[in-house]
């Protein structure tokens, strides 16, 4: 399951890196695990990046392409917040908080 906004930061950075000239897409798509069929797919917003492969091109991306990194980390944490999300992992409340008393 991916989120529109996480998928939109995702495939924001995909074309980044596509237009730095680091790789070309035969081994951007080699280095993503994905076919370059795929890779096309992503580029033109014709299909959804699924969250393993976004969290693939975080890593990619802060190992790989220096000036990219910090755009590569904000991925990272927010594929894992969906992940953990998705997981059941964090705590949802059906309910606000209730008020601090002092």
């Amino acid at each position: 399951m991916t989120t529109r906004r996480s998928t939109g930061r995702a495939i924001e950075l995909l074309r980044k890196v596509d237009g730095c000239g680091v790789f070309d897409r035969a081994t951007l798509a080699r280095e993503m695990v994905i076919t370059p069929d795929d890779l096309e797919s992503f580029l033109n917003d014709s299909a959804t990046m699924p969250l393993d492969r976004q969290l693939c091109l975080a890593q990619l991306v802060i190992e790989r392409v220096p000036a990219l990194s910090r755009a590569g980390h904000r991925l990272k944490g927010q594929v894992s917040a969906a992940l953990a999300f998705n997981a059941r992992v964090t705590e949802t409340h059906a309910d606000s908080p209730p008020p601090m008393y002092r």
